[in-house]
């Protein structure tokens, strides 16, 4: 990745990069000039629900993609995310989309987390956060969860 060297980004963050689109491409065993917005997307899901990663993670994960697509690639665009499609470009600054993936995994965590666990379908409700204390950009959710859930002899 010689662009990342002479855009003069520290060796770690090179080698971080290479690694992300090295475990994209095992993912899918396919180049990733290869891969479109699905493919991209169930990776990414793959990291949030199976690999468990945390959202600095991720978005490490997405600067890379961003470099690897824009370099290697010549796709200018800022990455987003749309409920309906996947990845989409071009997209905001802080895209919509992408607040749907972050409700969609922590819902589908909790929910398993709730079968696996106690065997029963948890209640739950989420808020979204988009900024920290420091009134910089940090999306994240506040999730409640019932004490209790139903069975499948439970009527809804």
């Amino acid at each position: 990745m010689e662009h990342l060297v002479l855009q003069q980004k520290a060796q770690r963050t090179v080698q971080a990069y290479t690694a992300w689109i090295y475990d994209l491409t095992k993912f899918h065993r396919r180049s990733p000039d290869q891969l479109g917005q699905p493919e991209i997307r169930a990776w990414i899901l793959h990291l949030i629900t199976e690999r468990k990663l945390s959202a600095a993670s991720i978005h490490l994960a997405i600067n890379a993609l961003r470099a690897c697509y824009h370099a290697l690639l010549g796709h200018d665009v800022q990455w987003r995310f749309h409920p309906a499609g996947g990845l989409a470009t071009p997209g905001p600054t802080k895209p919509q989309g992408l607040f749907t993936l972050l409700f969609d995994a922590a819902s589908a965590t909790l929910l398993q987390f709730g079968a696996e666990r106690f065997g029963v379908r948890i209640g739950l409700t989420a808020l979204l956060h988009t900024w920290g204390q420091n009134l910089r950009d940090h999306p994240h959710l506040h999730c409640l969860v019932t004490s209790g859930g139903l069975t499948q002899k439970d009527p809804p």
